[in-house]
């Protein structure tokens, strides 16, 4: 959460400055020079240990819109700005990031691993939910799932007293019947 913060700071700071630098070029504060020839500003420069740089481009002020826009040339080096702005604005998260997530059943939440705008994937455990429907759904899936371990043995079982007495009809068959046997008993 505090990444984030520092991420939104750092991008308002960028884009309040590229919108000064807008405004300077807007109302011809800022010029470009034109030709092949780049003019350096007269300022005192160091030229210690690098050497001179090259200029690309450049940028010229006269001394009048130097007073004007208060610039003053210095050498560079660490320092504080002091220039504030205030623009109206609200800093909301992107809604096409953000999900809102419902708990599949009513309950109590014990513990919340994550927080609003913490990234999350497939599988992370957002929060741990006490819930008595869901207790009671479990319990009930559980008895069910004993009940069905019951009925597929007594069917496997059903089964196996089938294929036997399937098999001893067929062992039978092979001997006269109990008319036969008499018949020939007695006759």
């Amino acid at each position: 959460m505090k990444t984030m913060g520092k991420w939104n700071g750092m991008i308002w700071a960028a884009g309040g400055a590229v919108a000064c630098l807008a405004l300077l070029w807007a109302f011809g504060a800022v010029r470009p020079l034109r030709g092949d020839s780049p003019q350096p500003l007269e300022a005192p420069h160091s030229e210690k240990a690098r050497g001179p740089a090259e200029h690309h481009e450049a940028v010229k002020f006269s001394p009048e819109e130097r007073k004007e826009f208060g610039i003053a040339l210095a050498e560079a080096g660490p320092g504080t700005l002091r220039i504030t702005r205030d623009f109206p604005g609200e800093v909301v998260f992107n809604p096409e990031t953000l999900v809102h997530v419902v708990a599949r059943a009513p309950g109590i939440a014990r513990e919340v691993r994550k927080e609003l705008g913490d990234p999350v994937k497939k599988g992370d455990v957002l929060a741990l939910i006490e819930s008595p429907a869901l207790g009671a759904a479990k319990s009930e899936y559980l008895a069910k799932k004993r009940m069905e371990a019951l009925a597929r043995a007594d069917r496997e079982r059903a089964e196996a007293v089938h294929r036997n007495t399937l098999k001893l009809l067929d062992y039978l068959a092979g001997f006269p019947s109990l008319e036969e046997m008499r018949r020939k008993d007695f006759g």
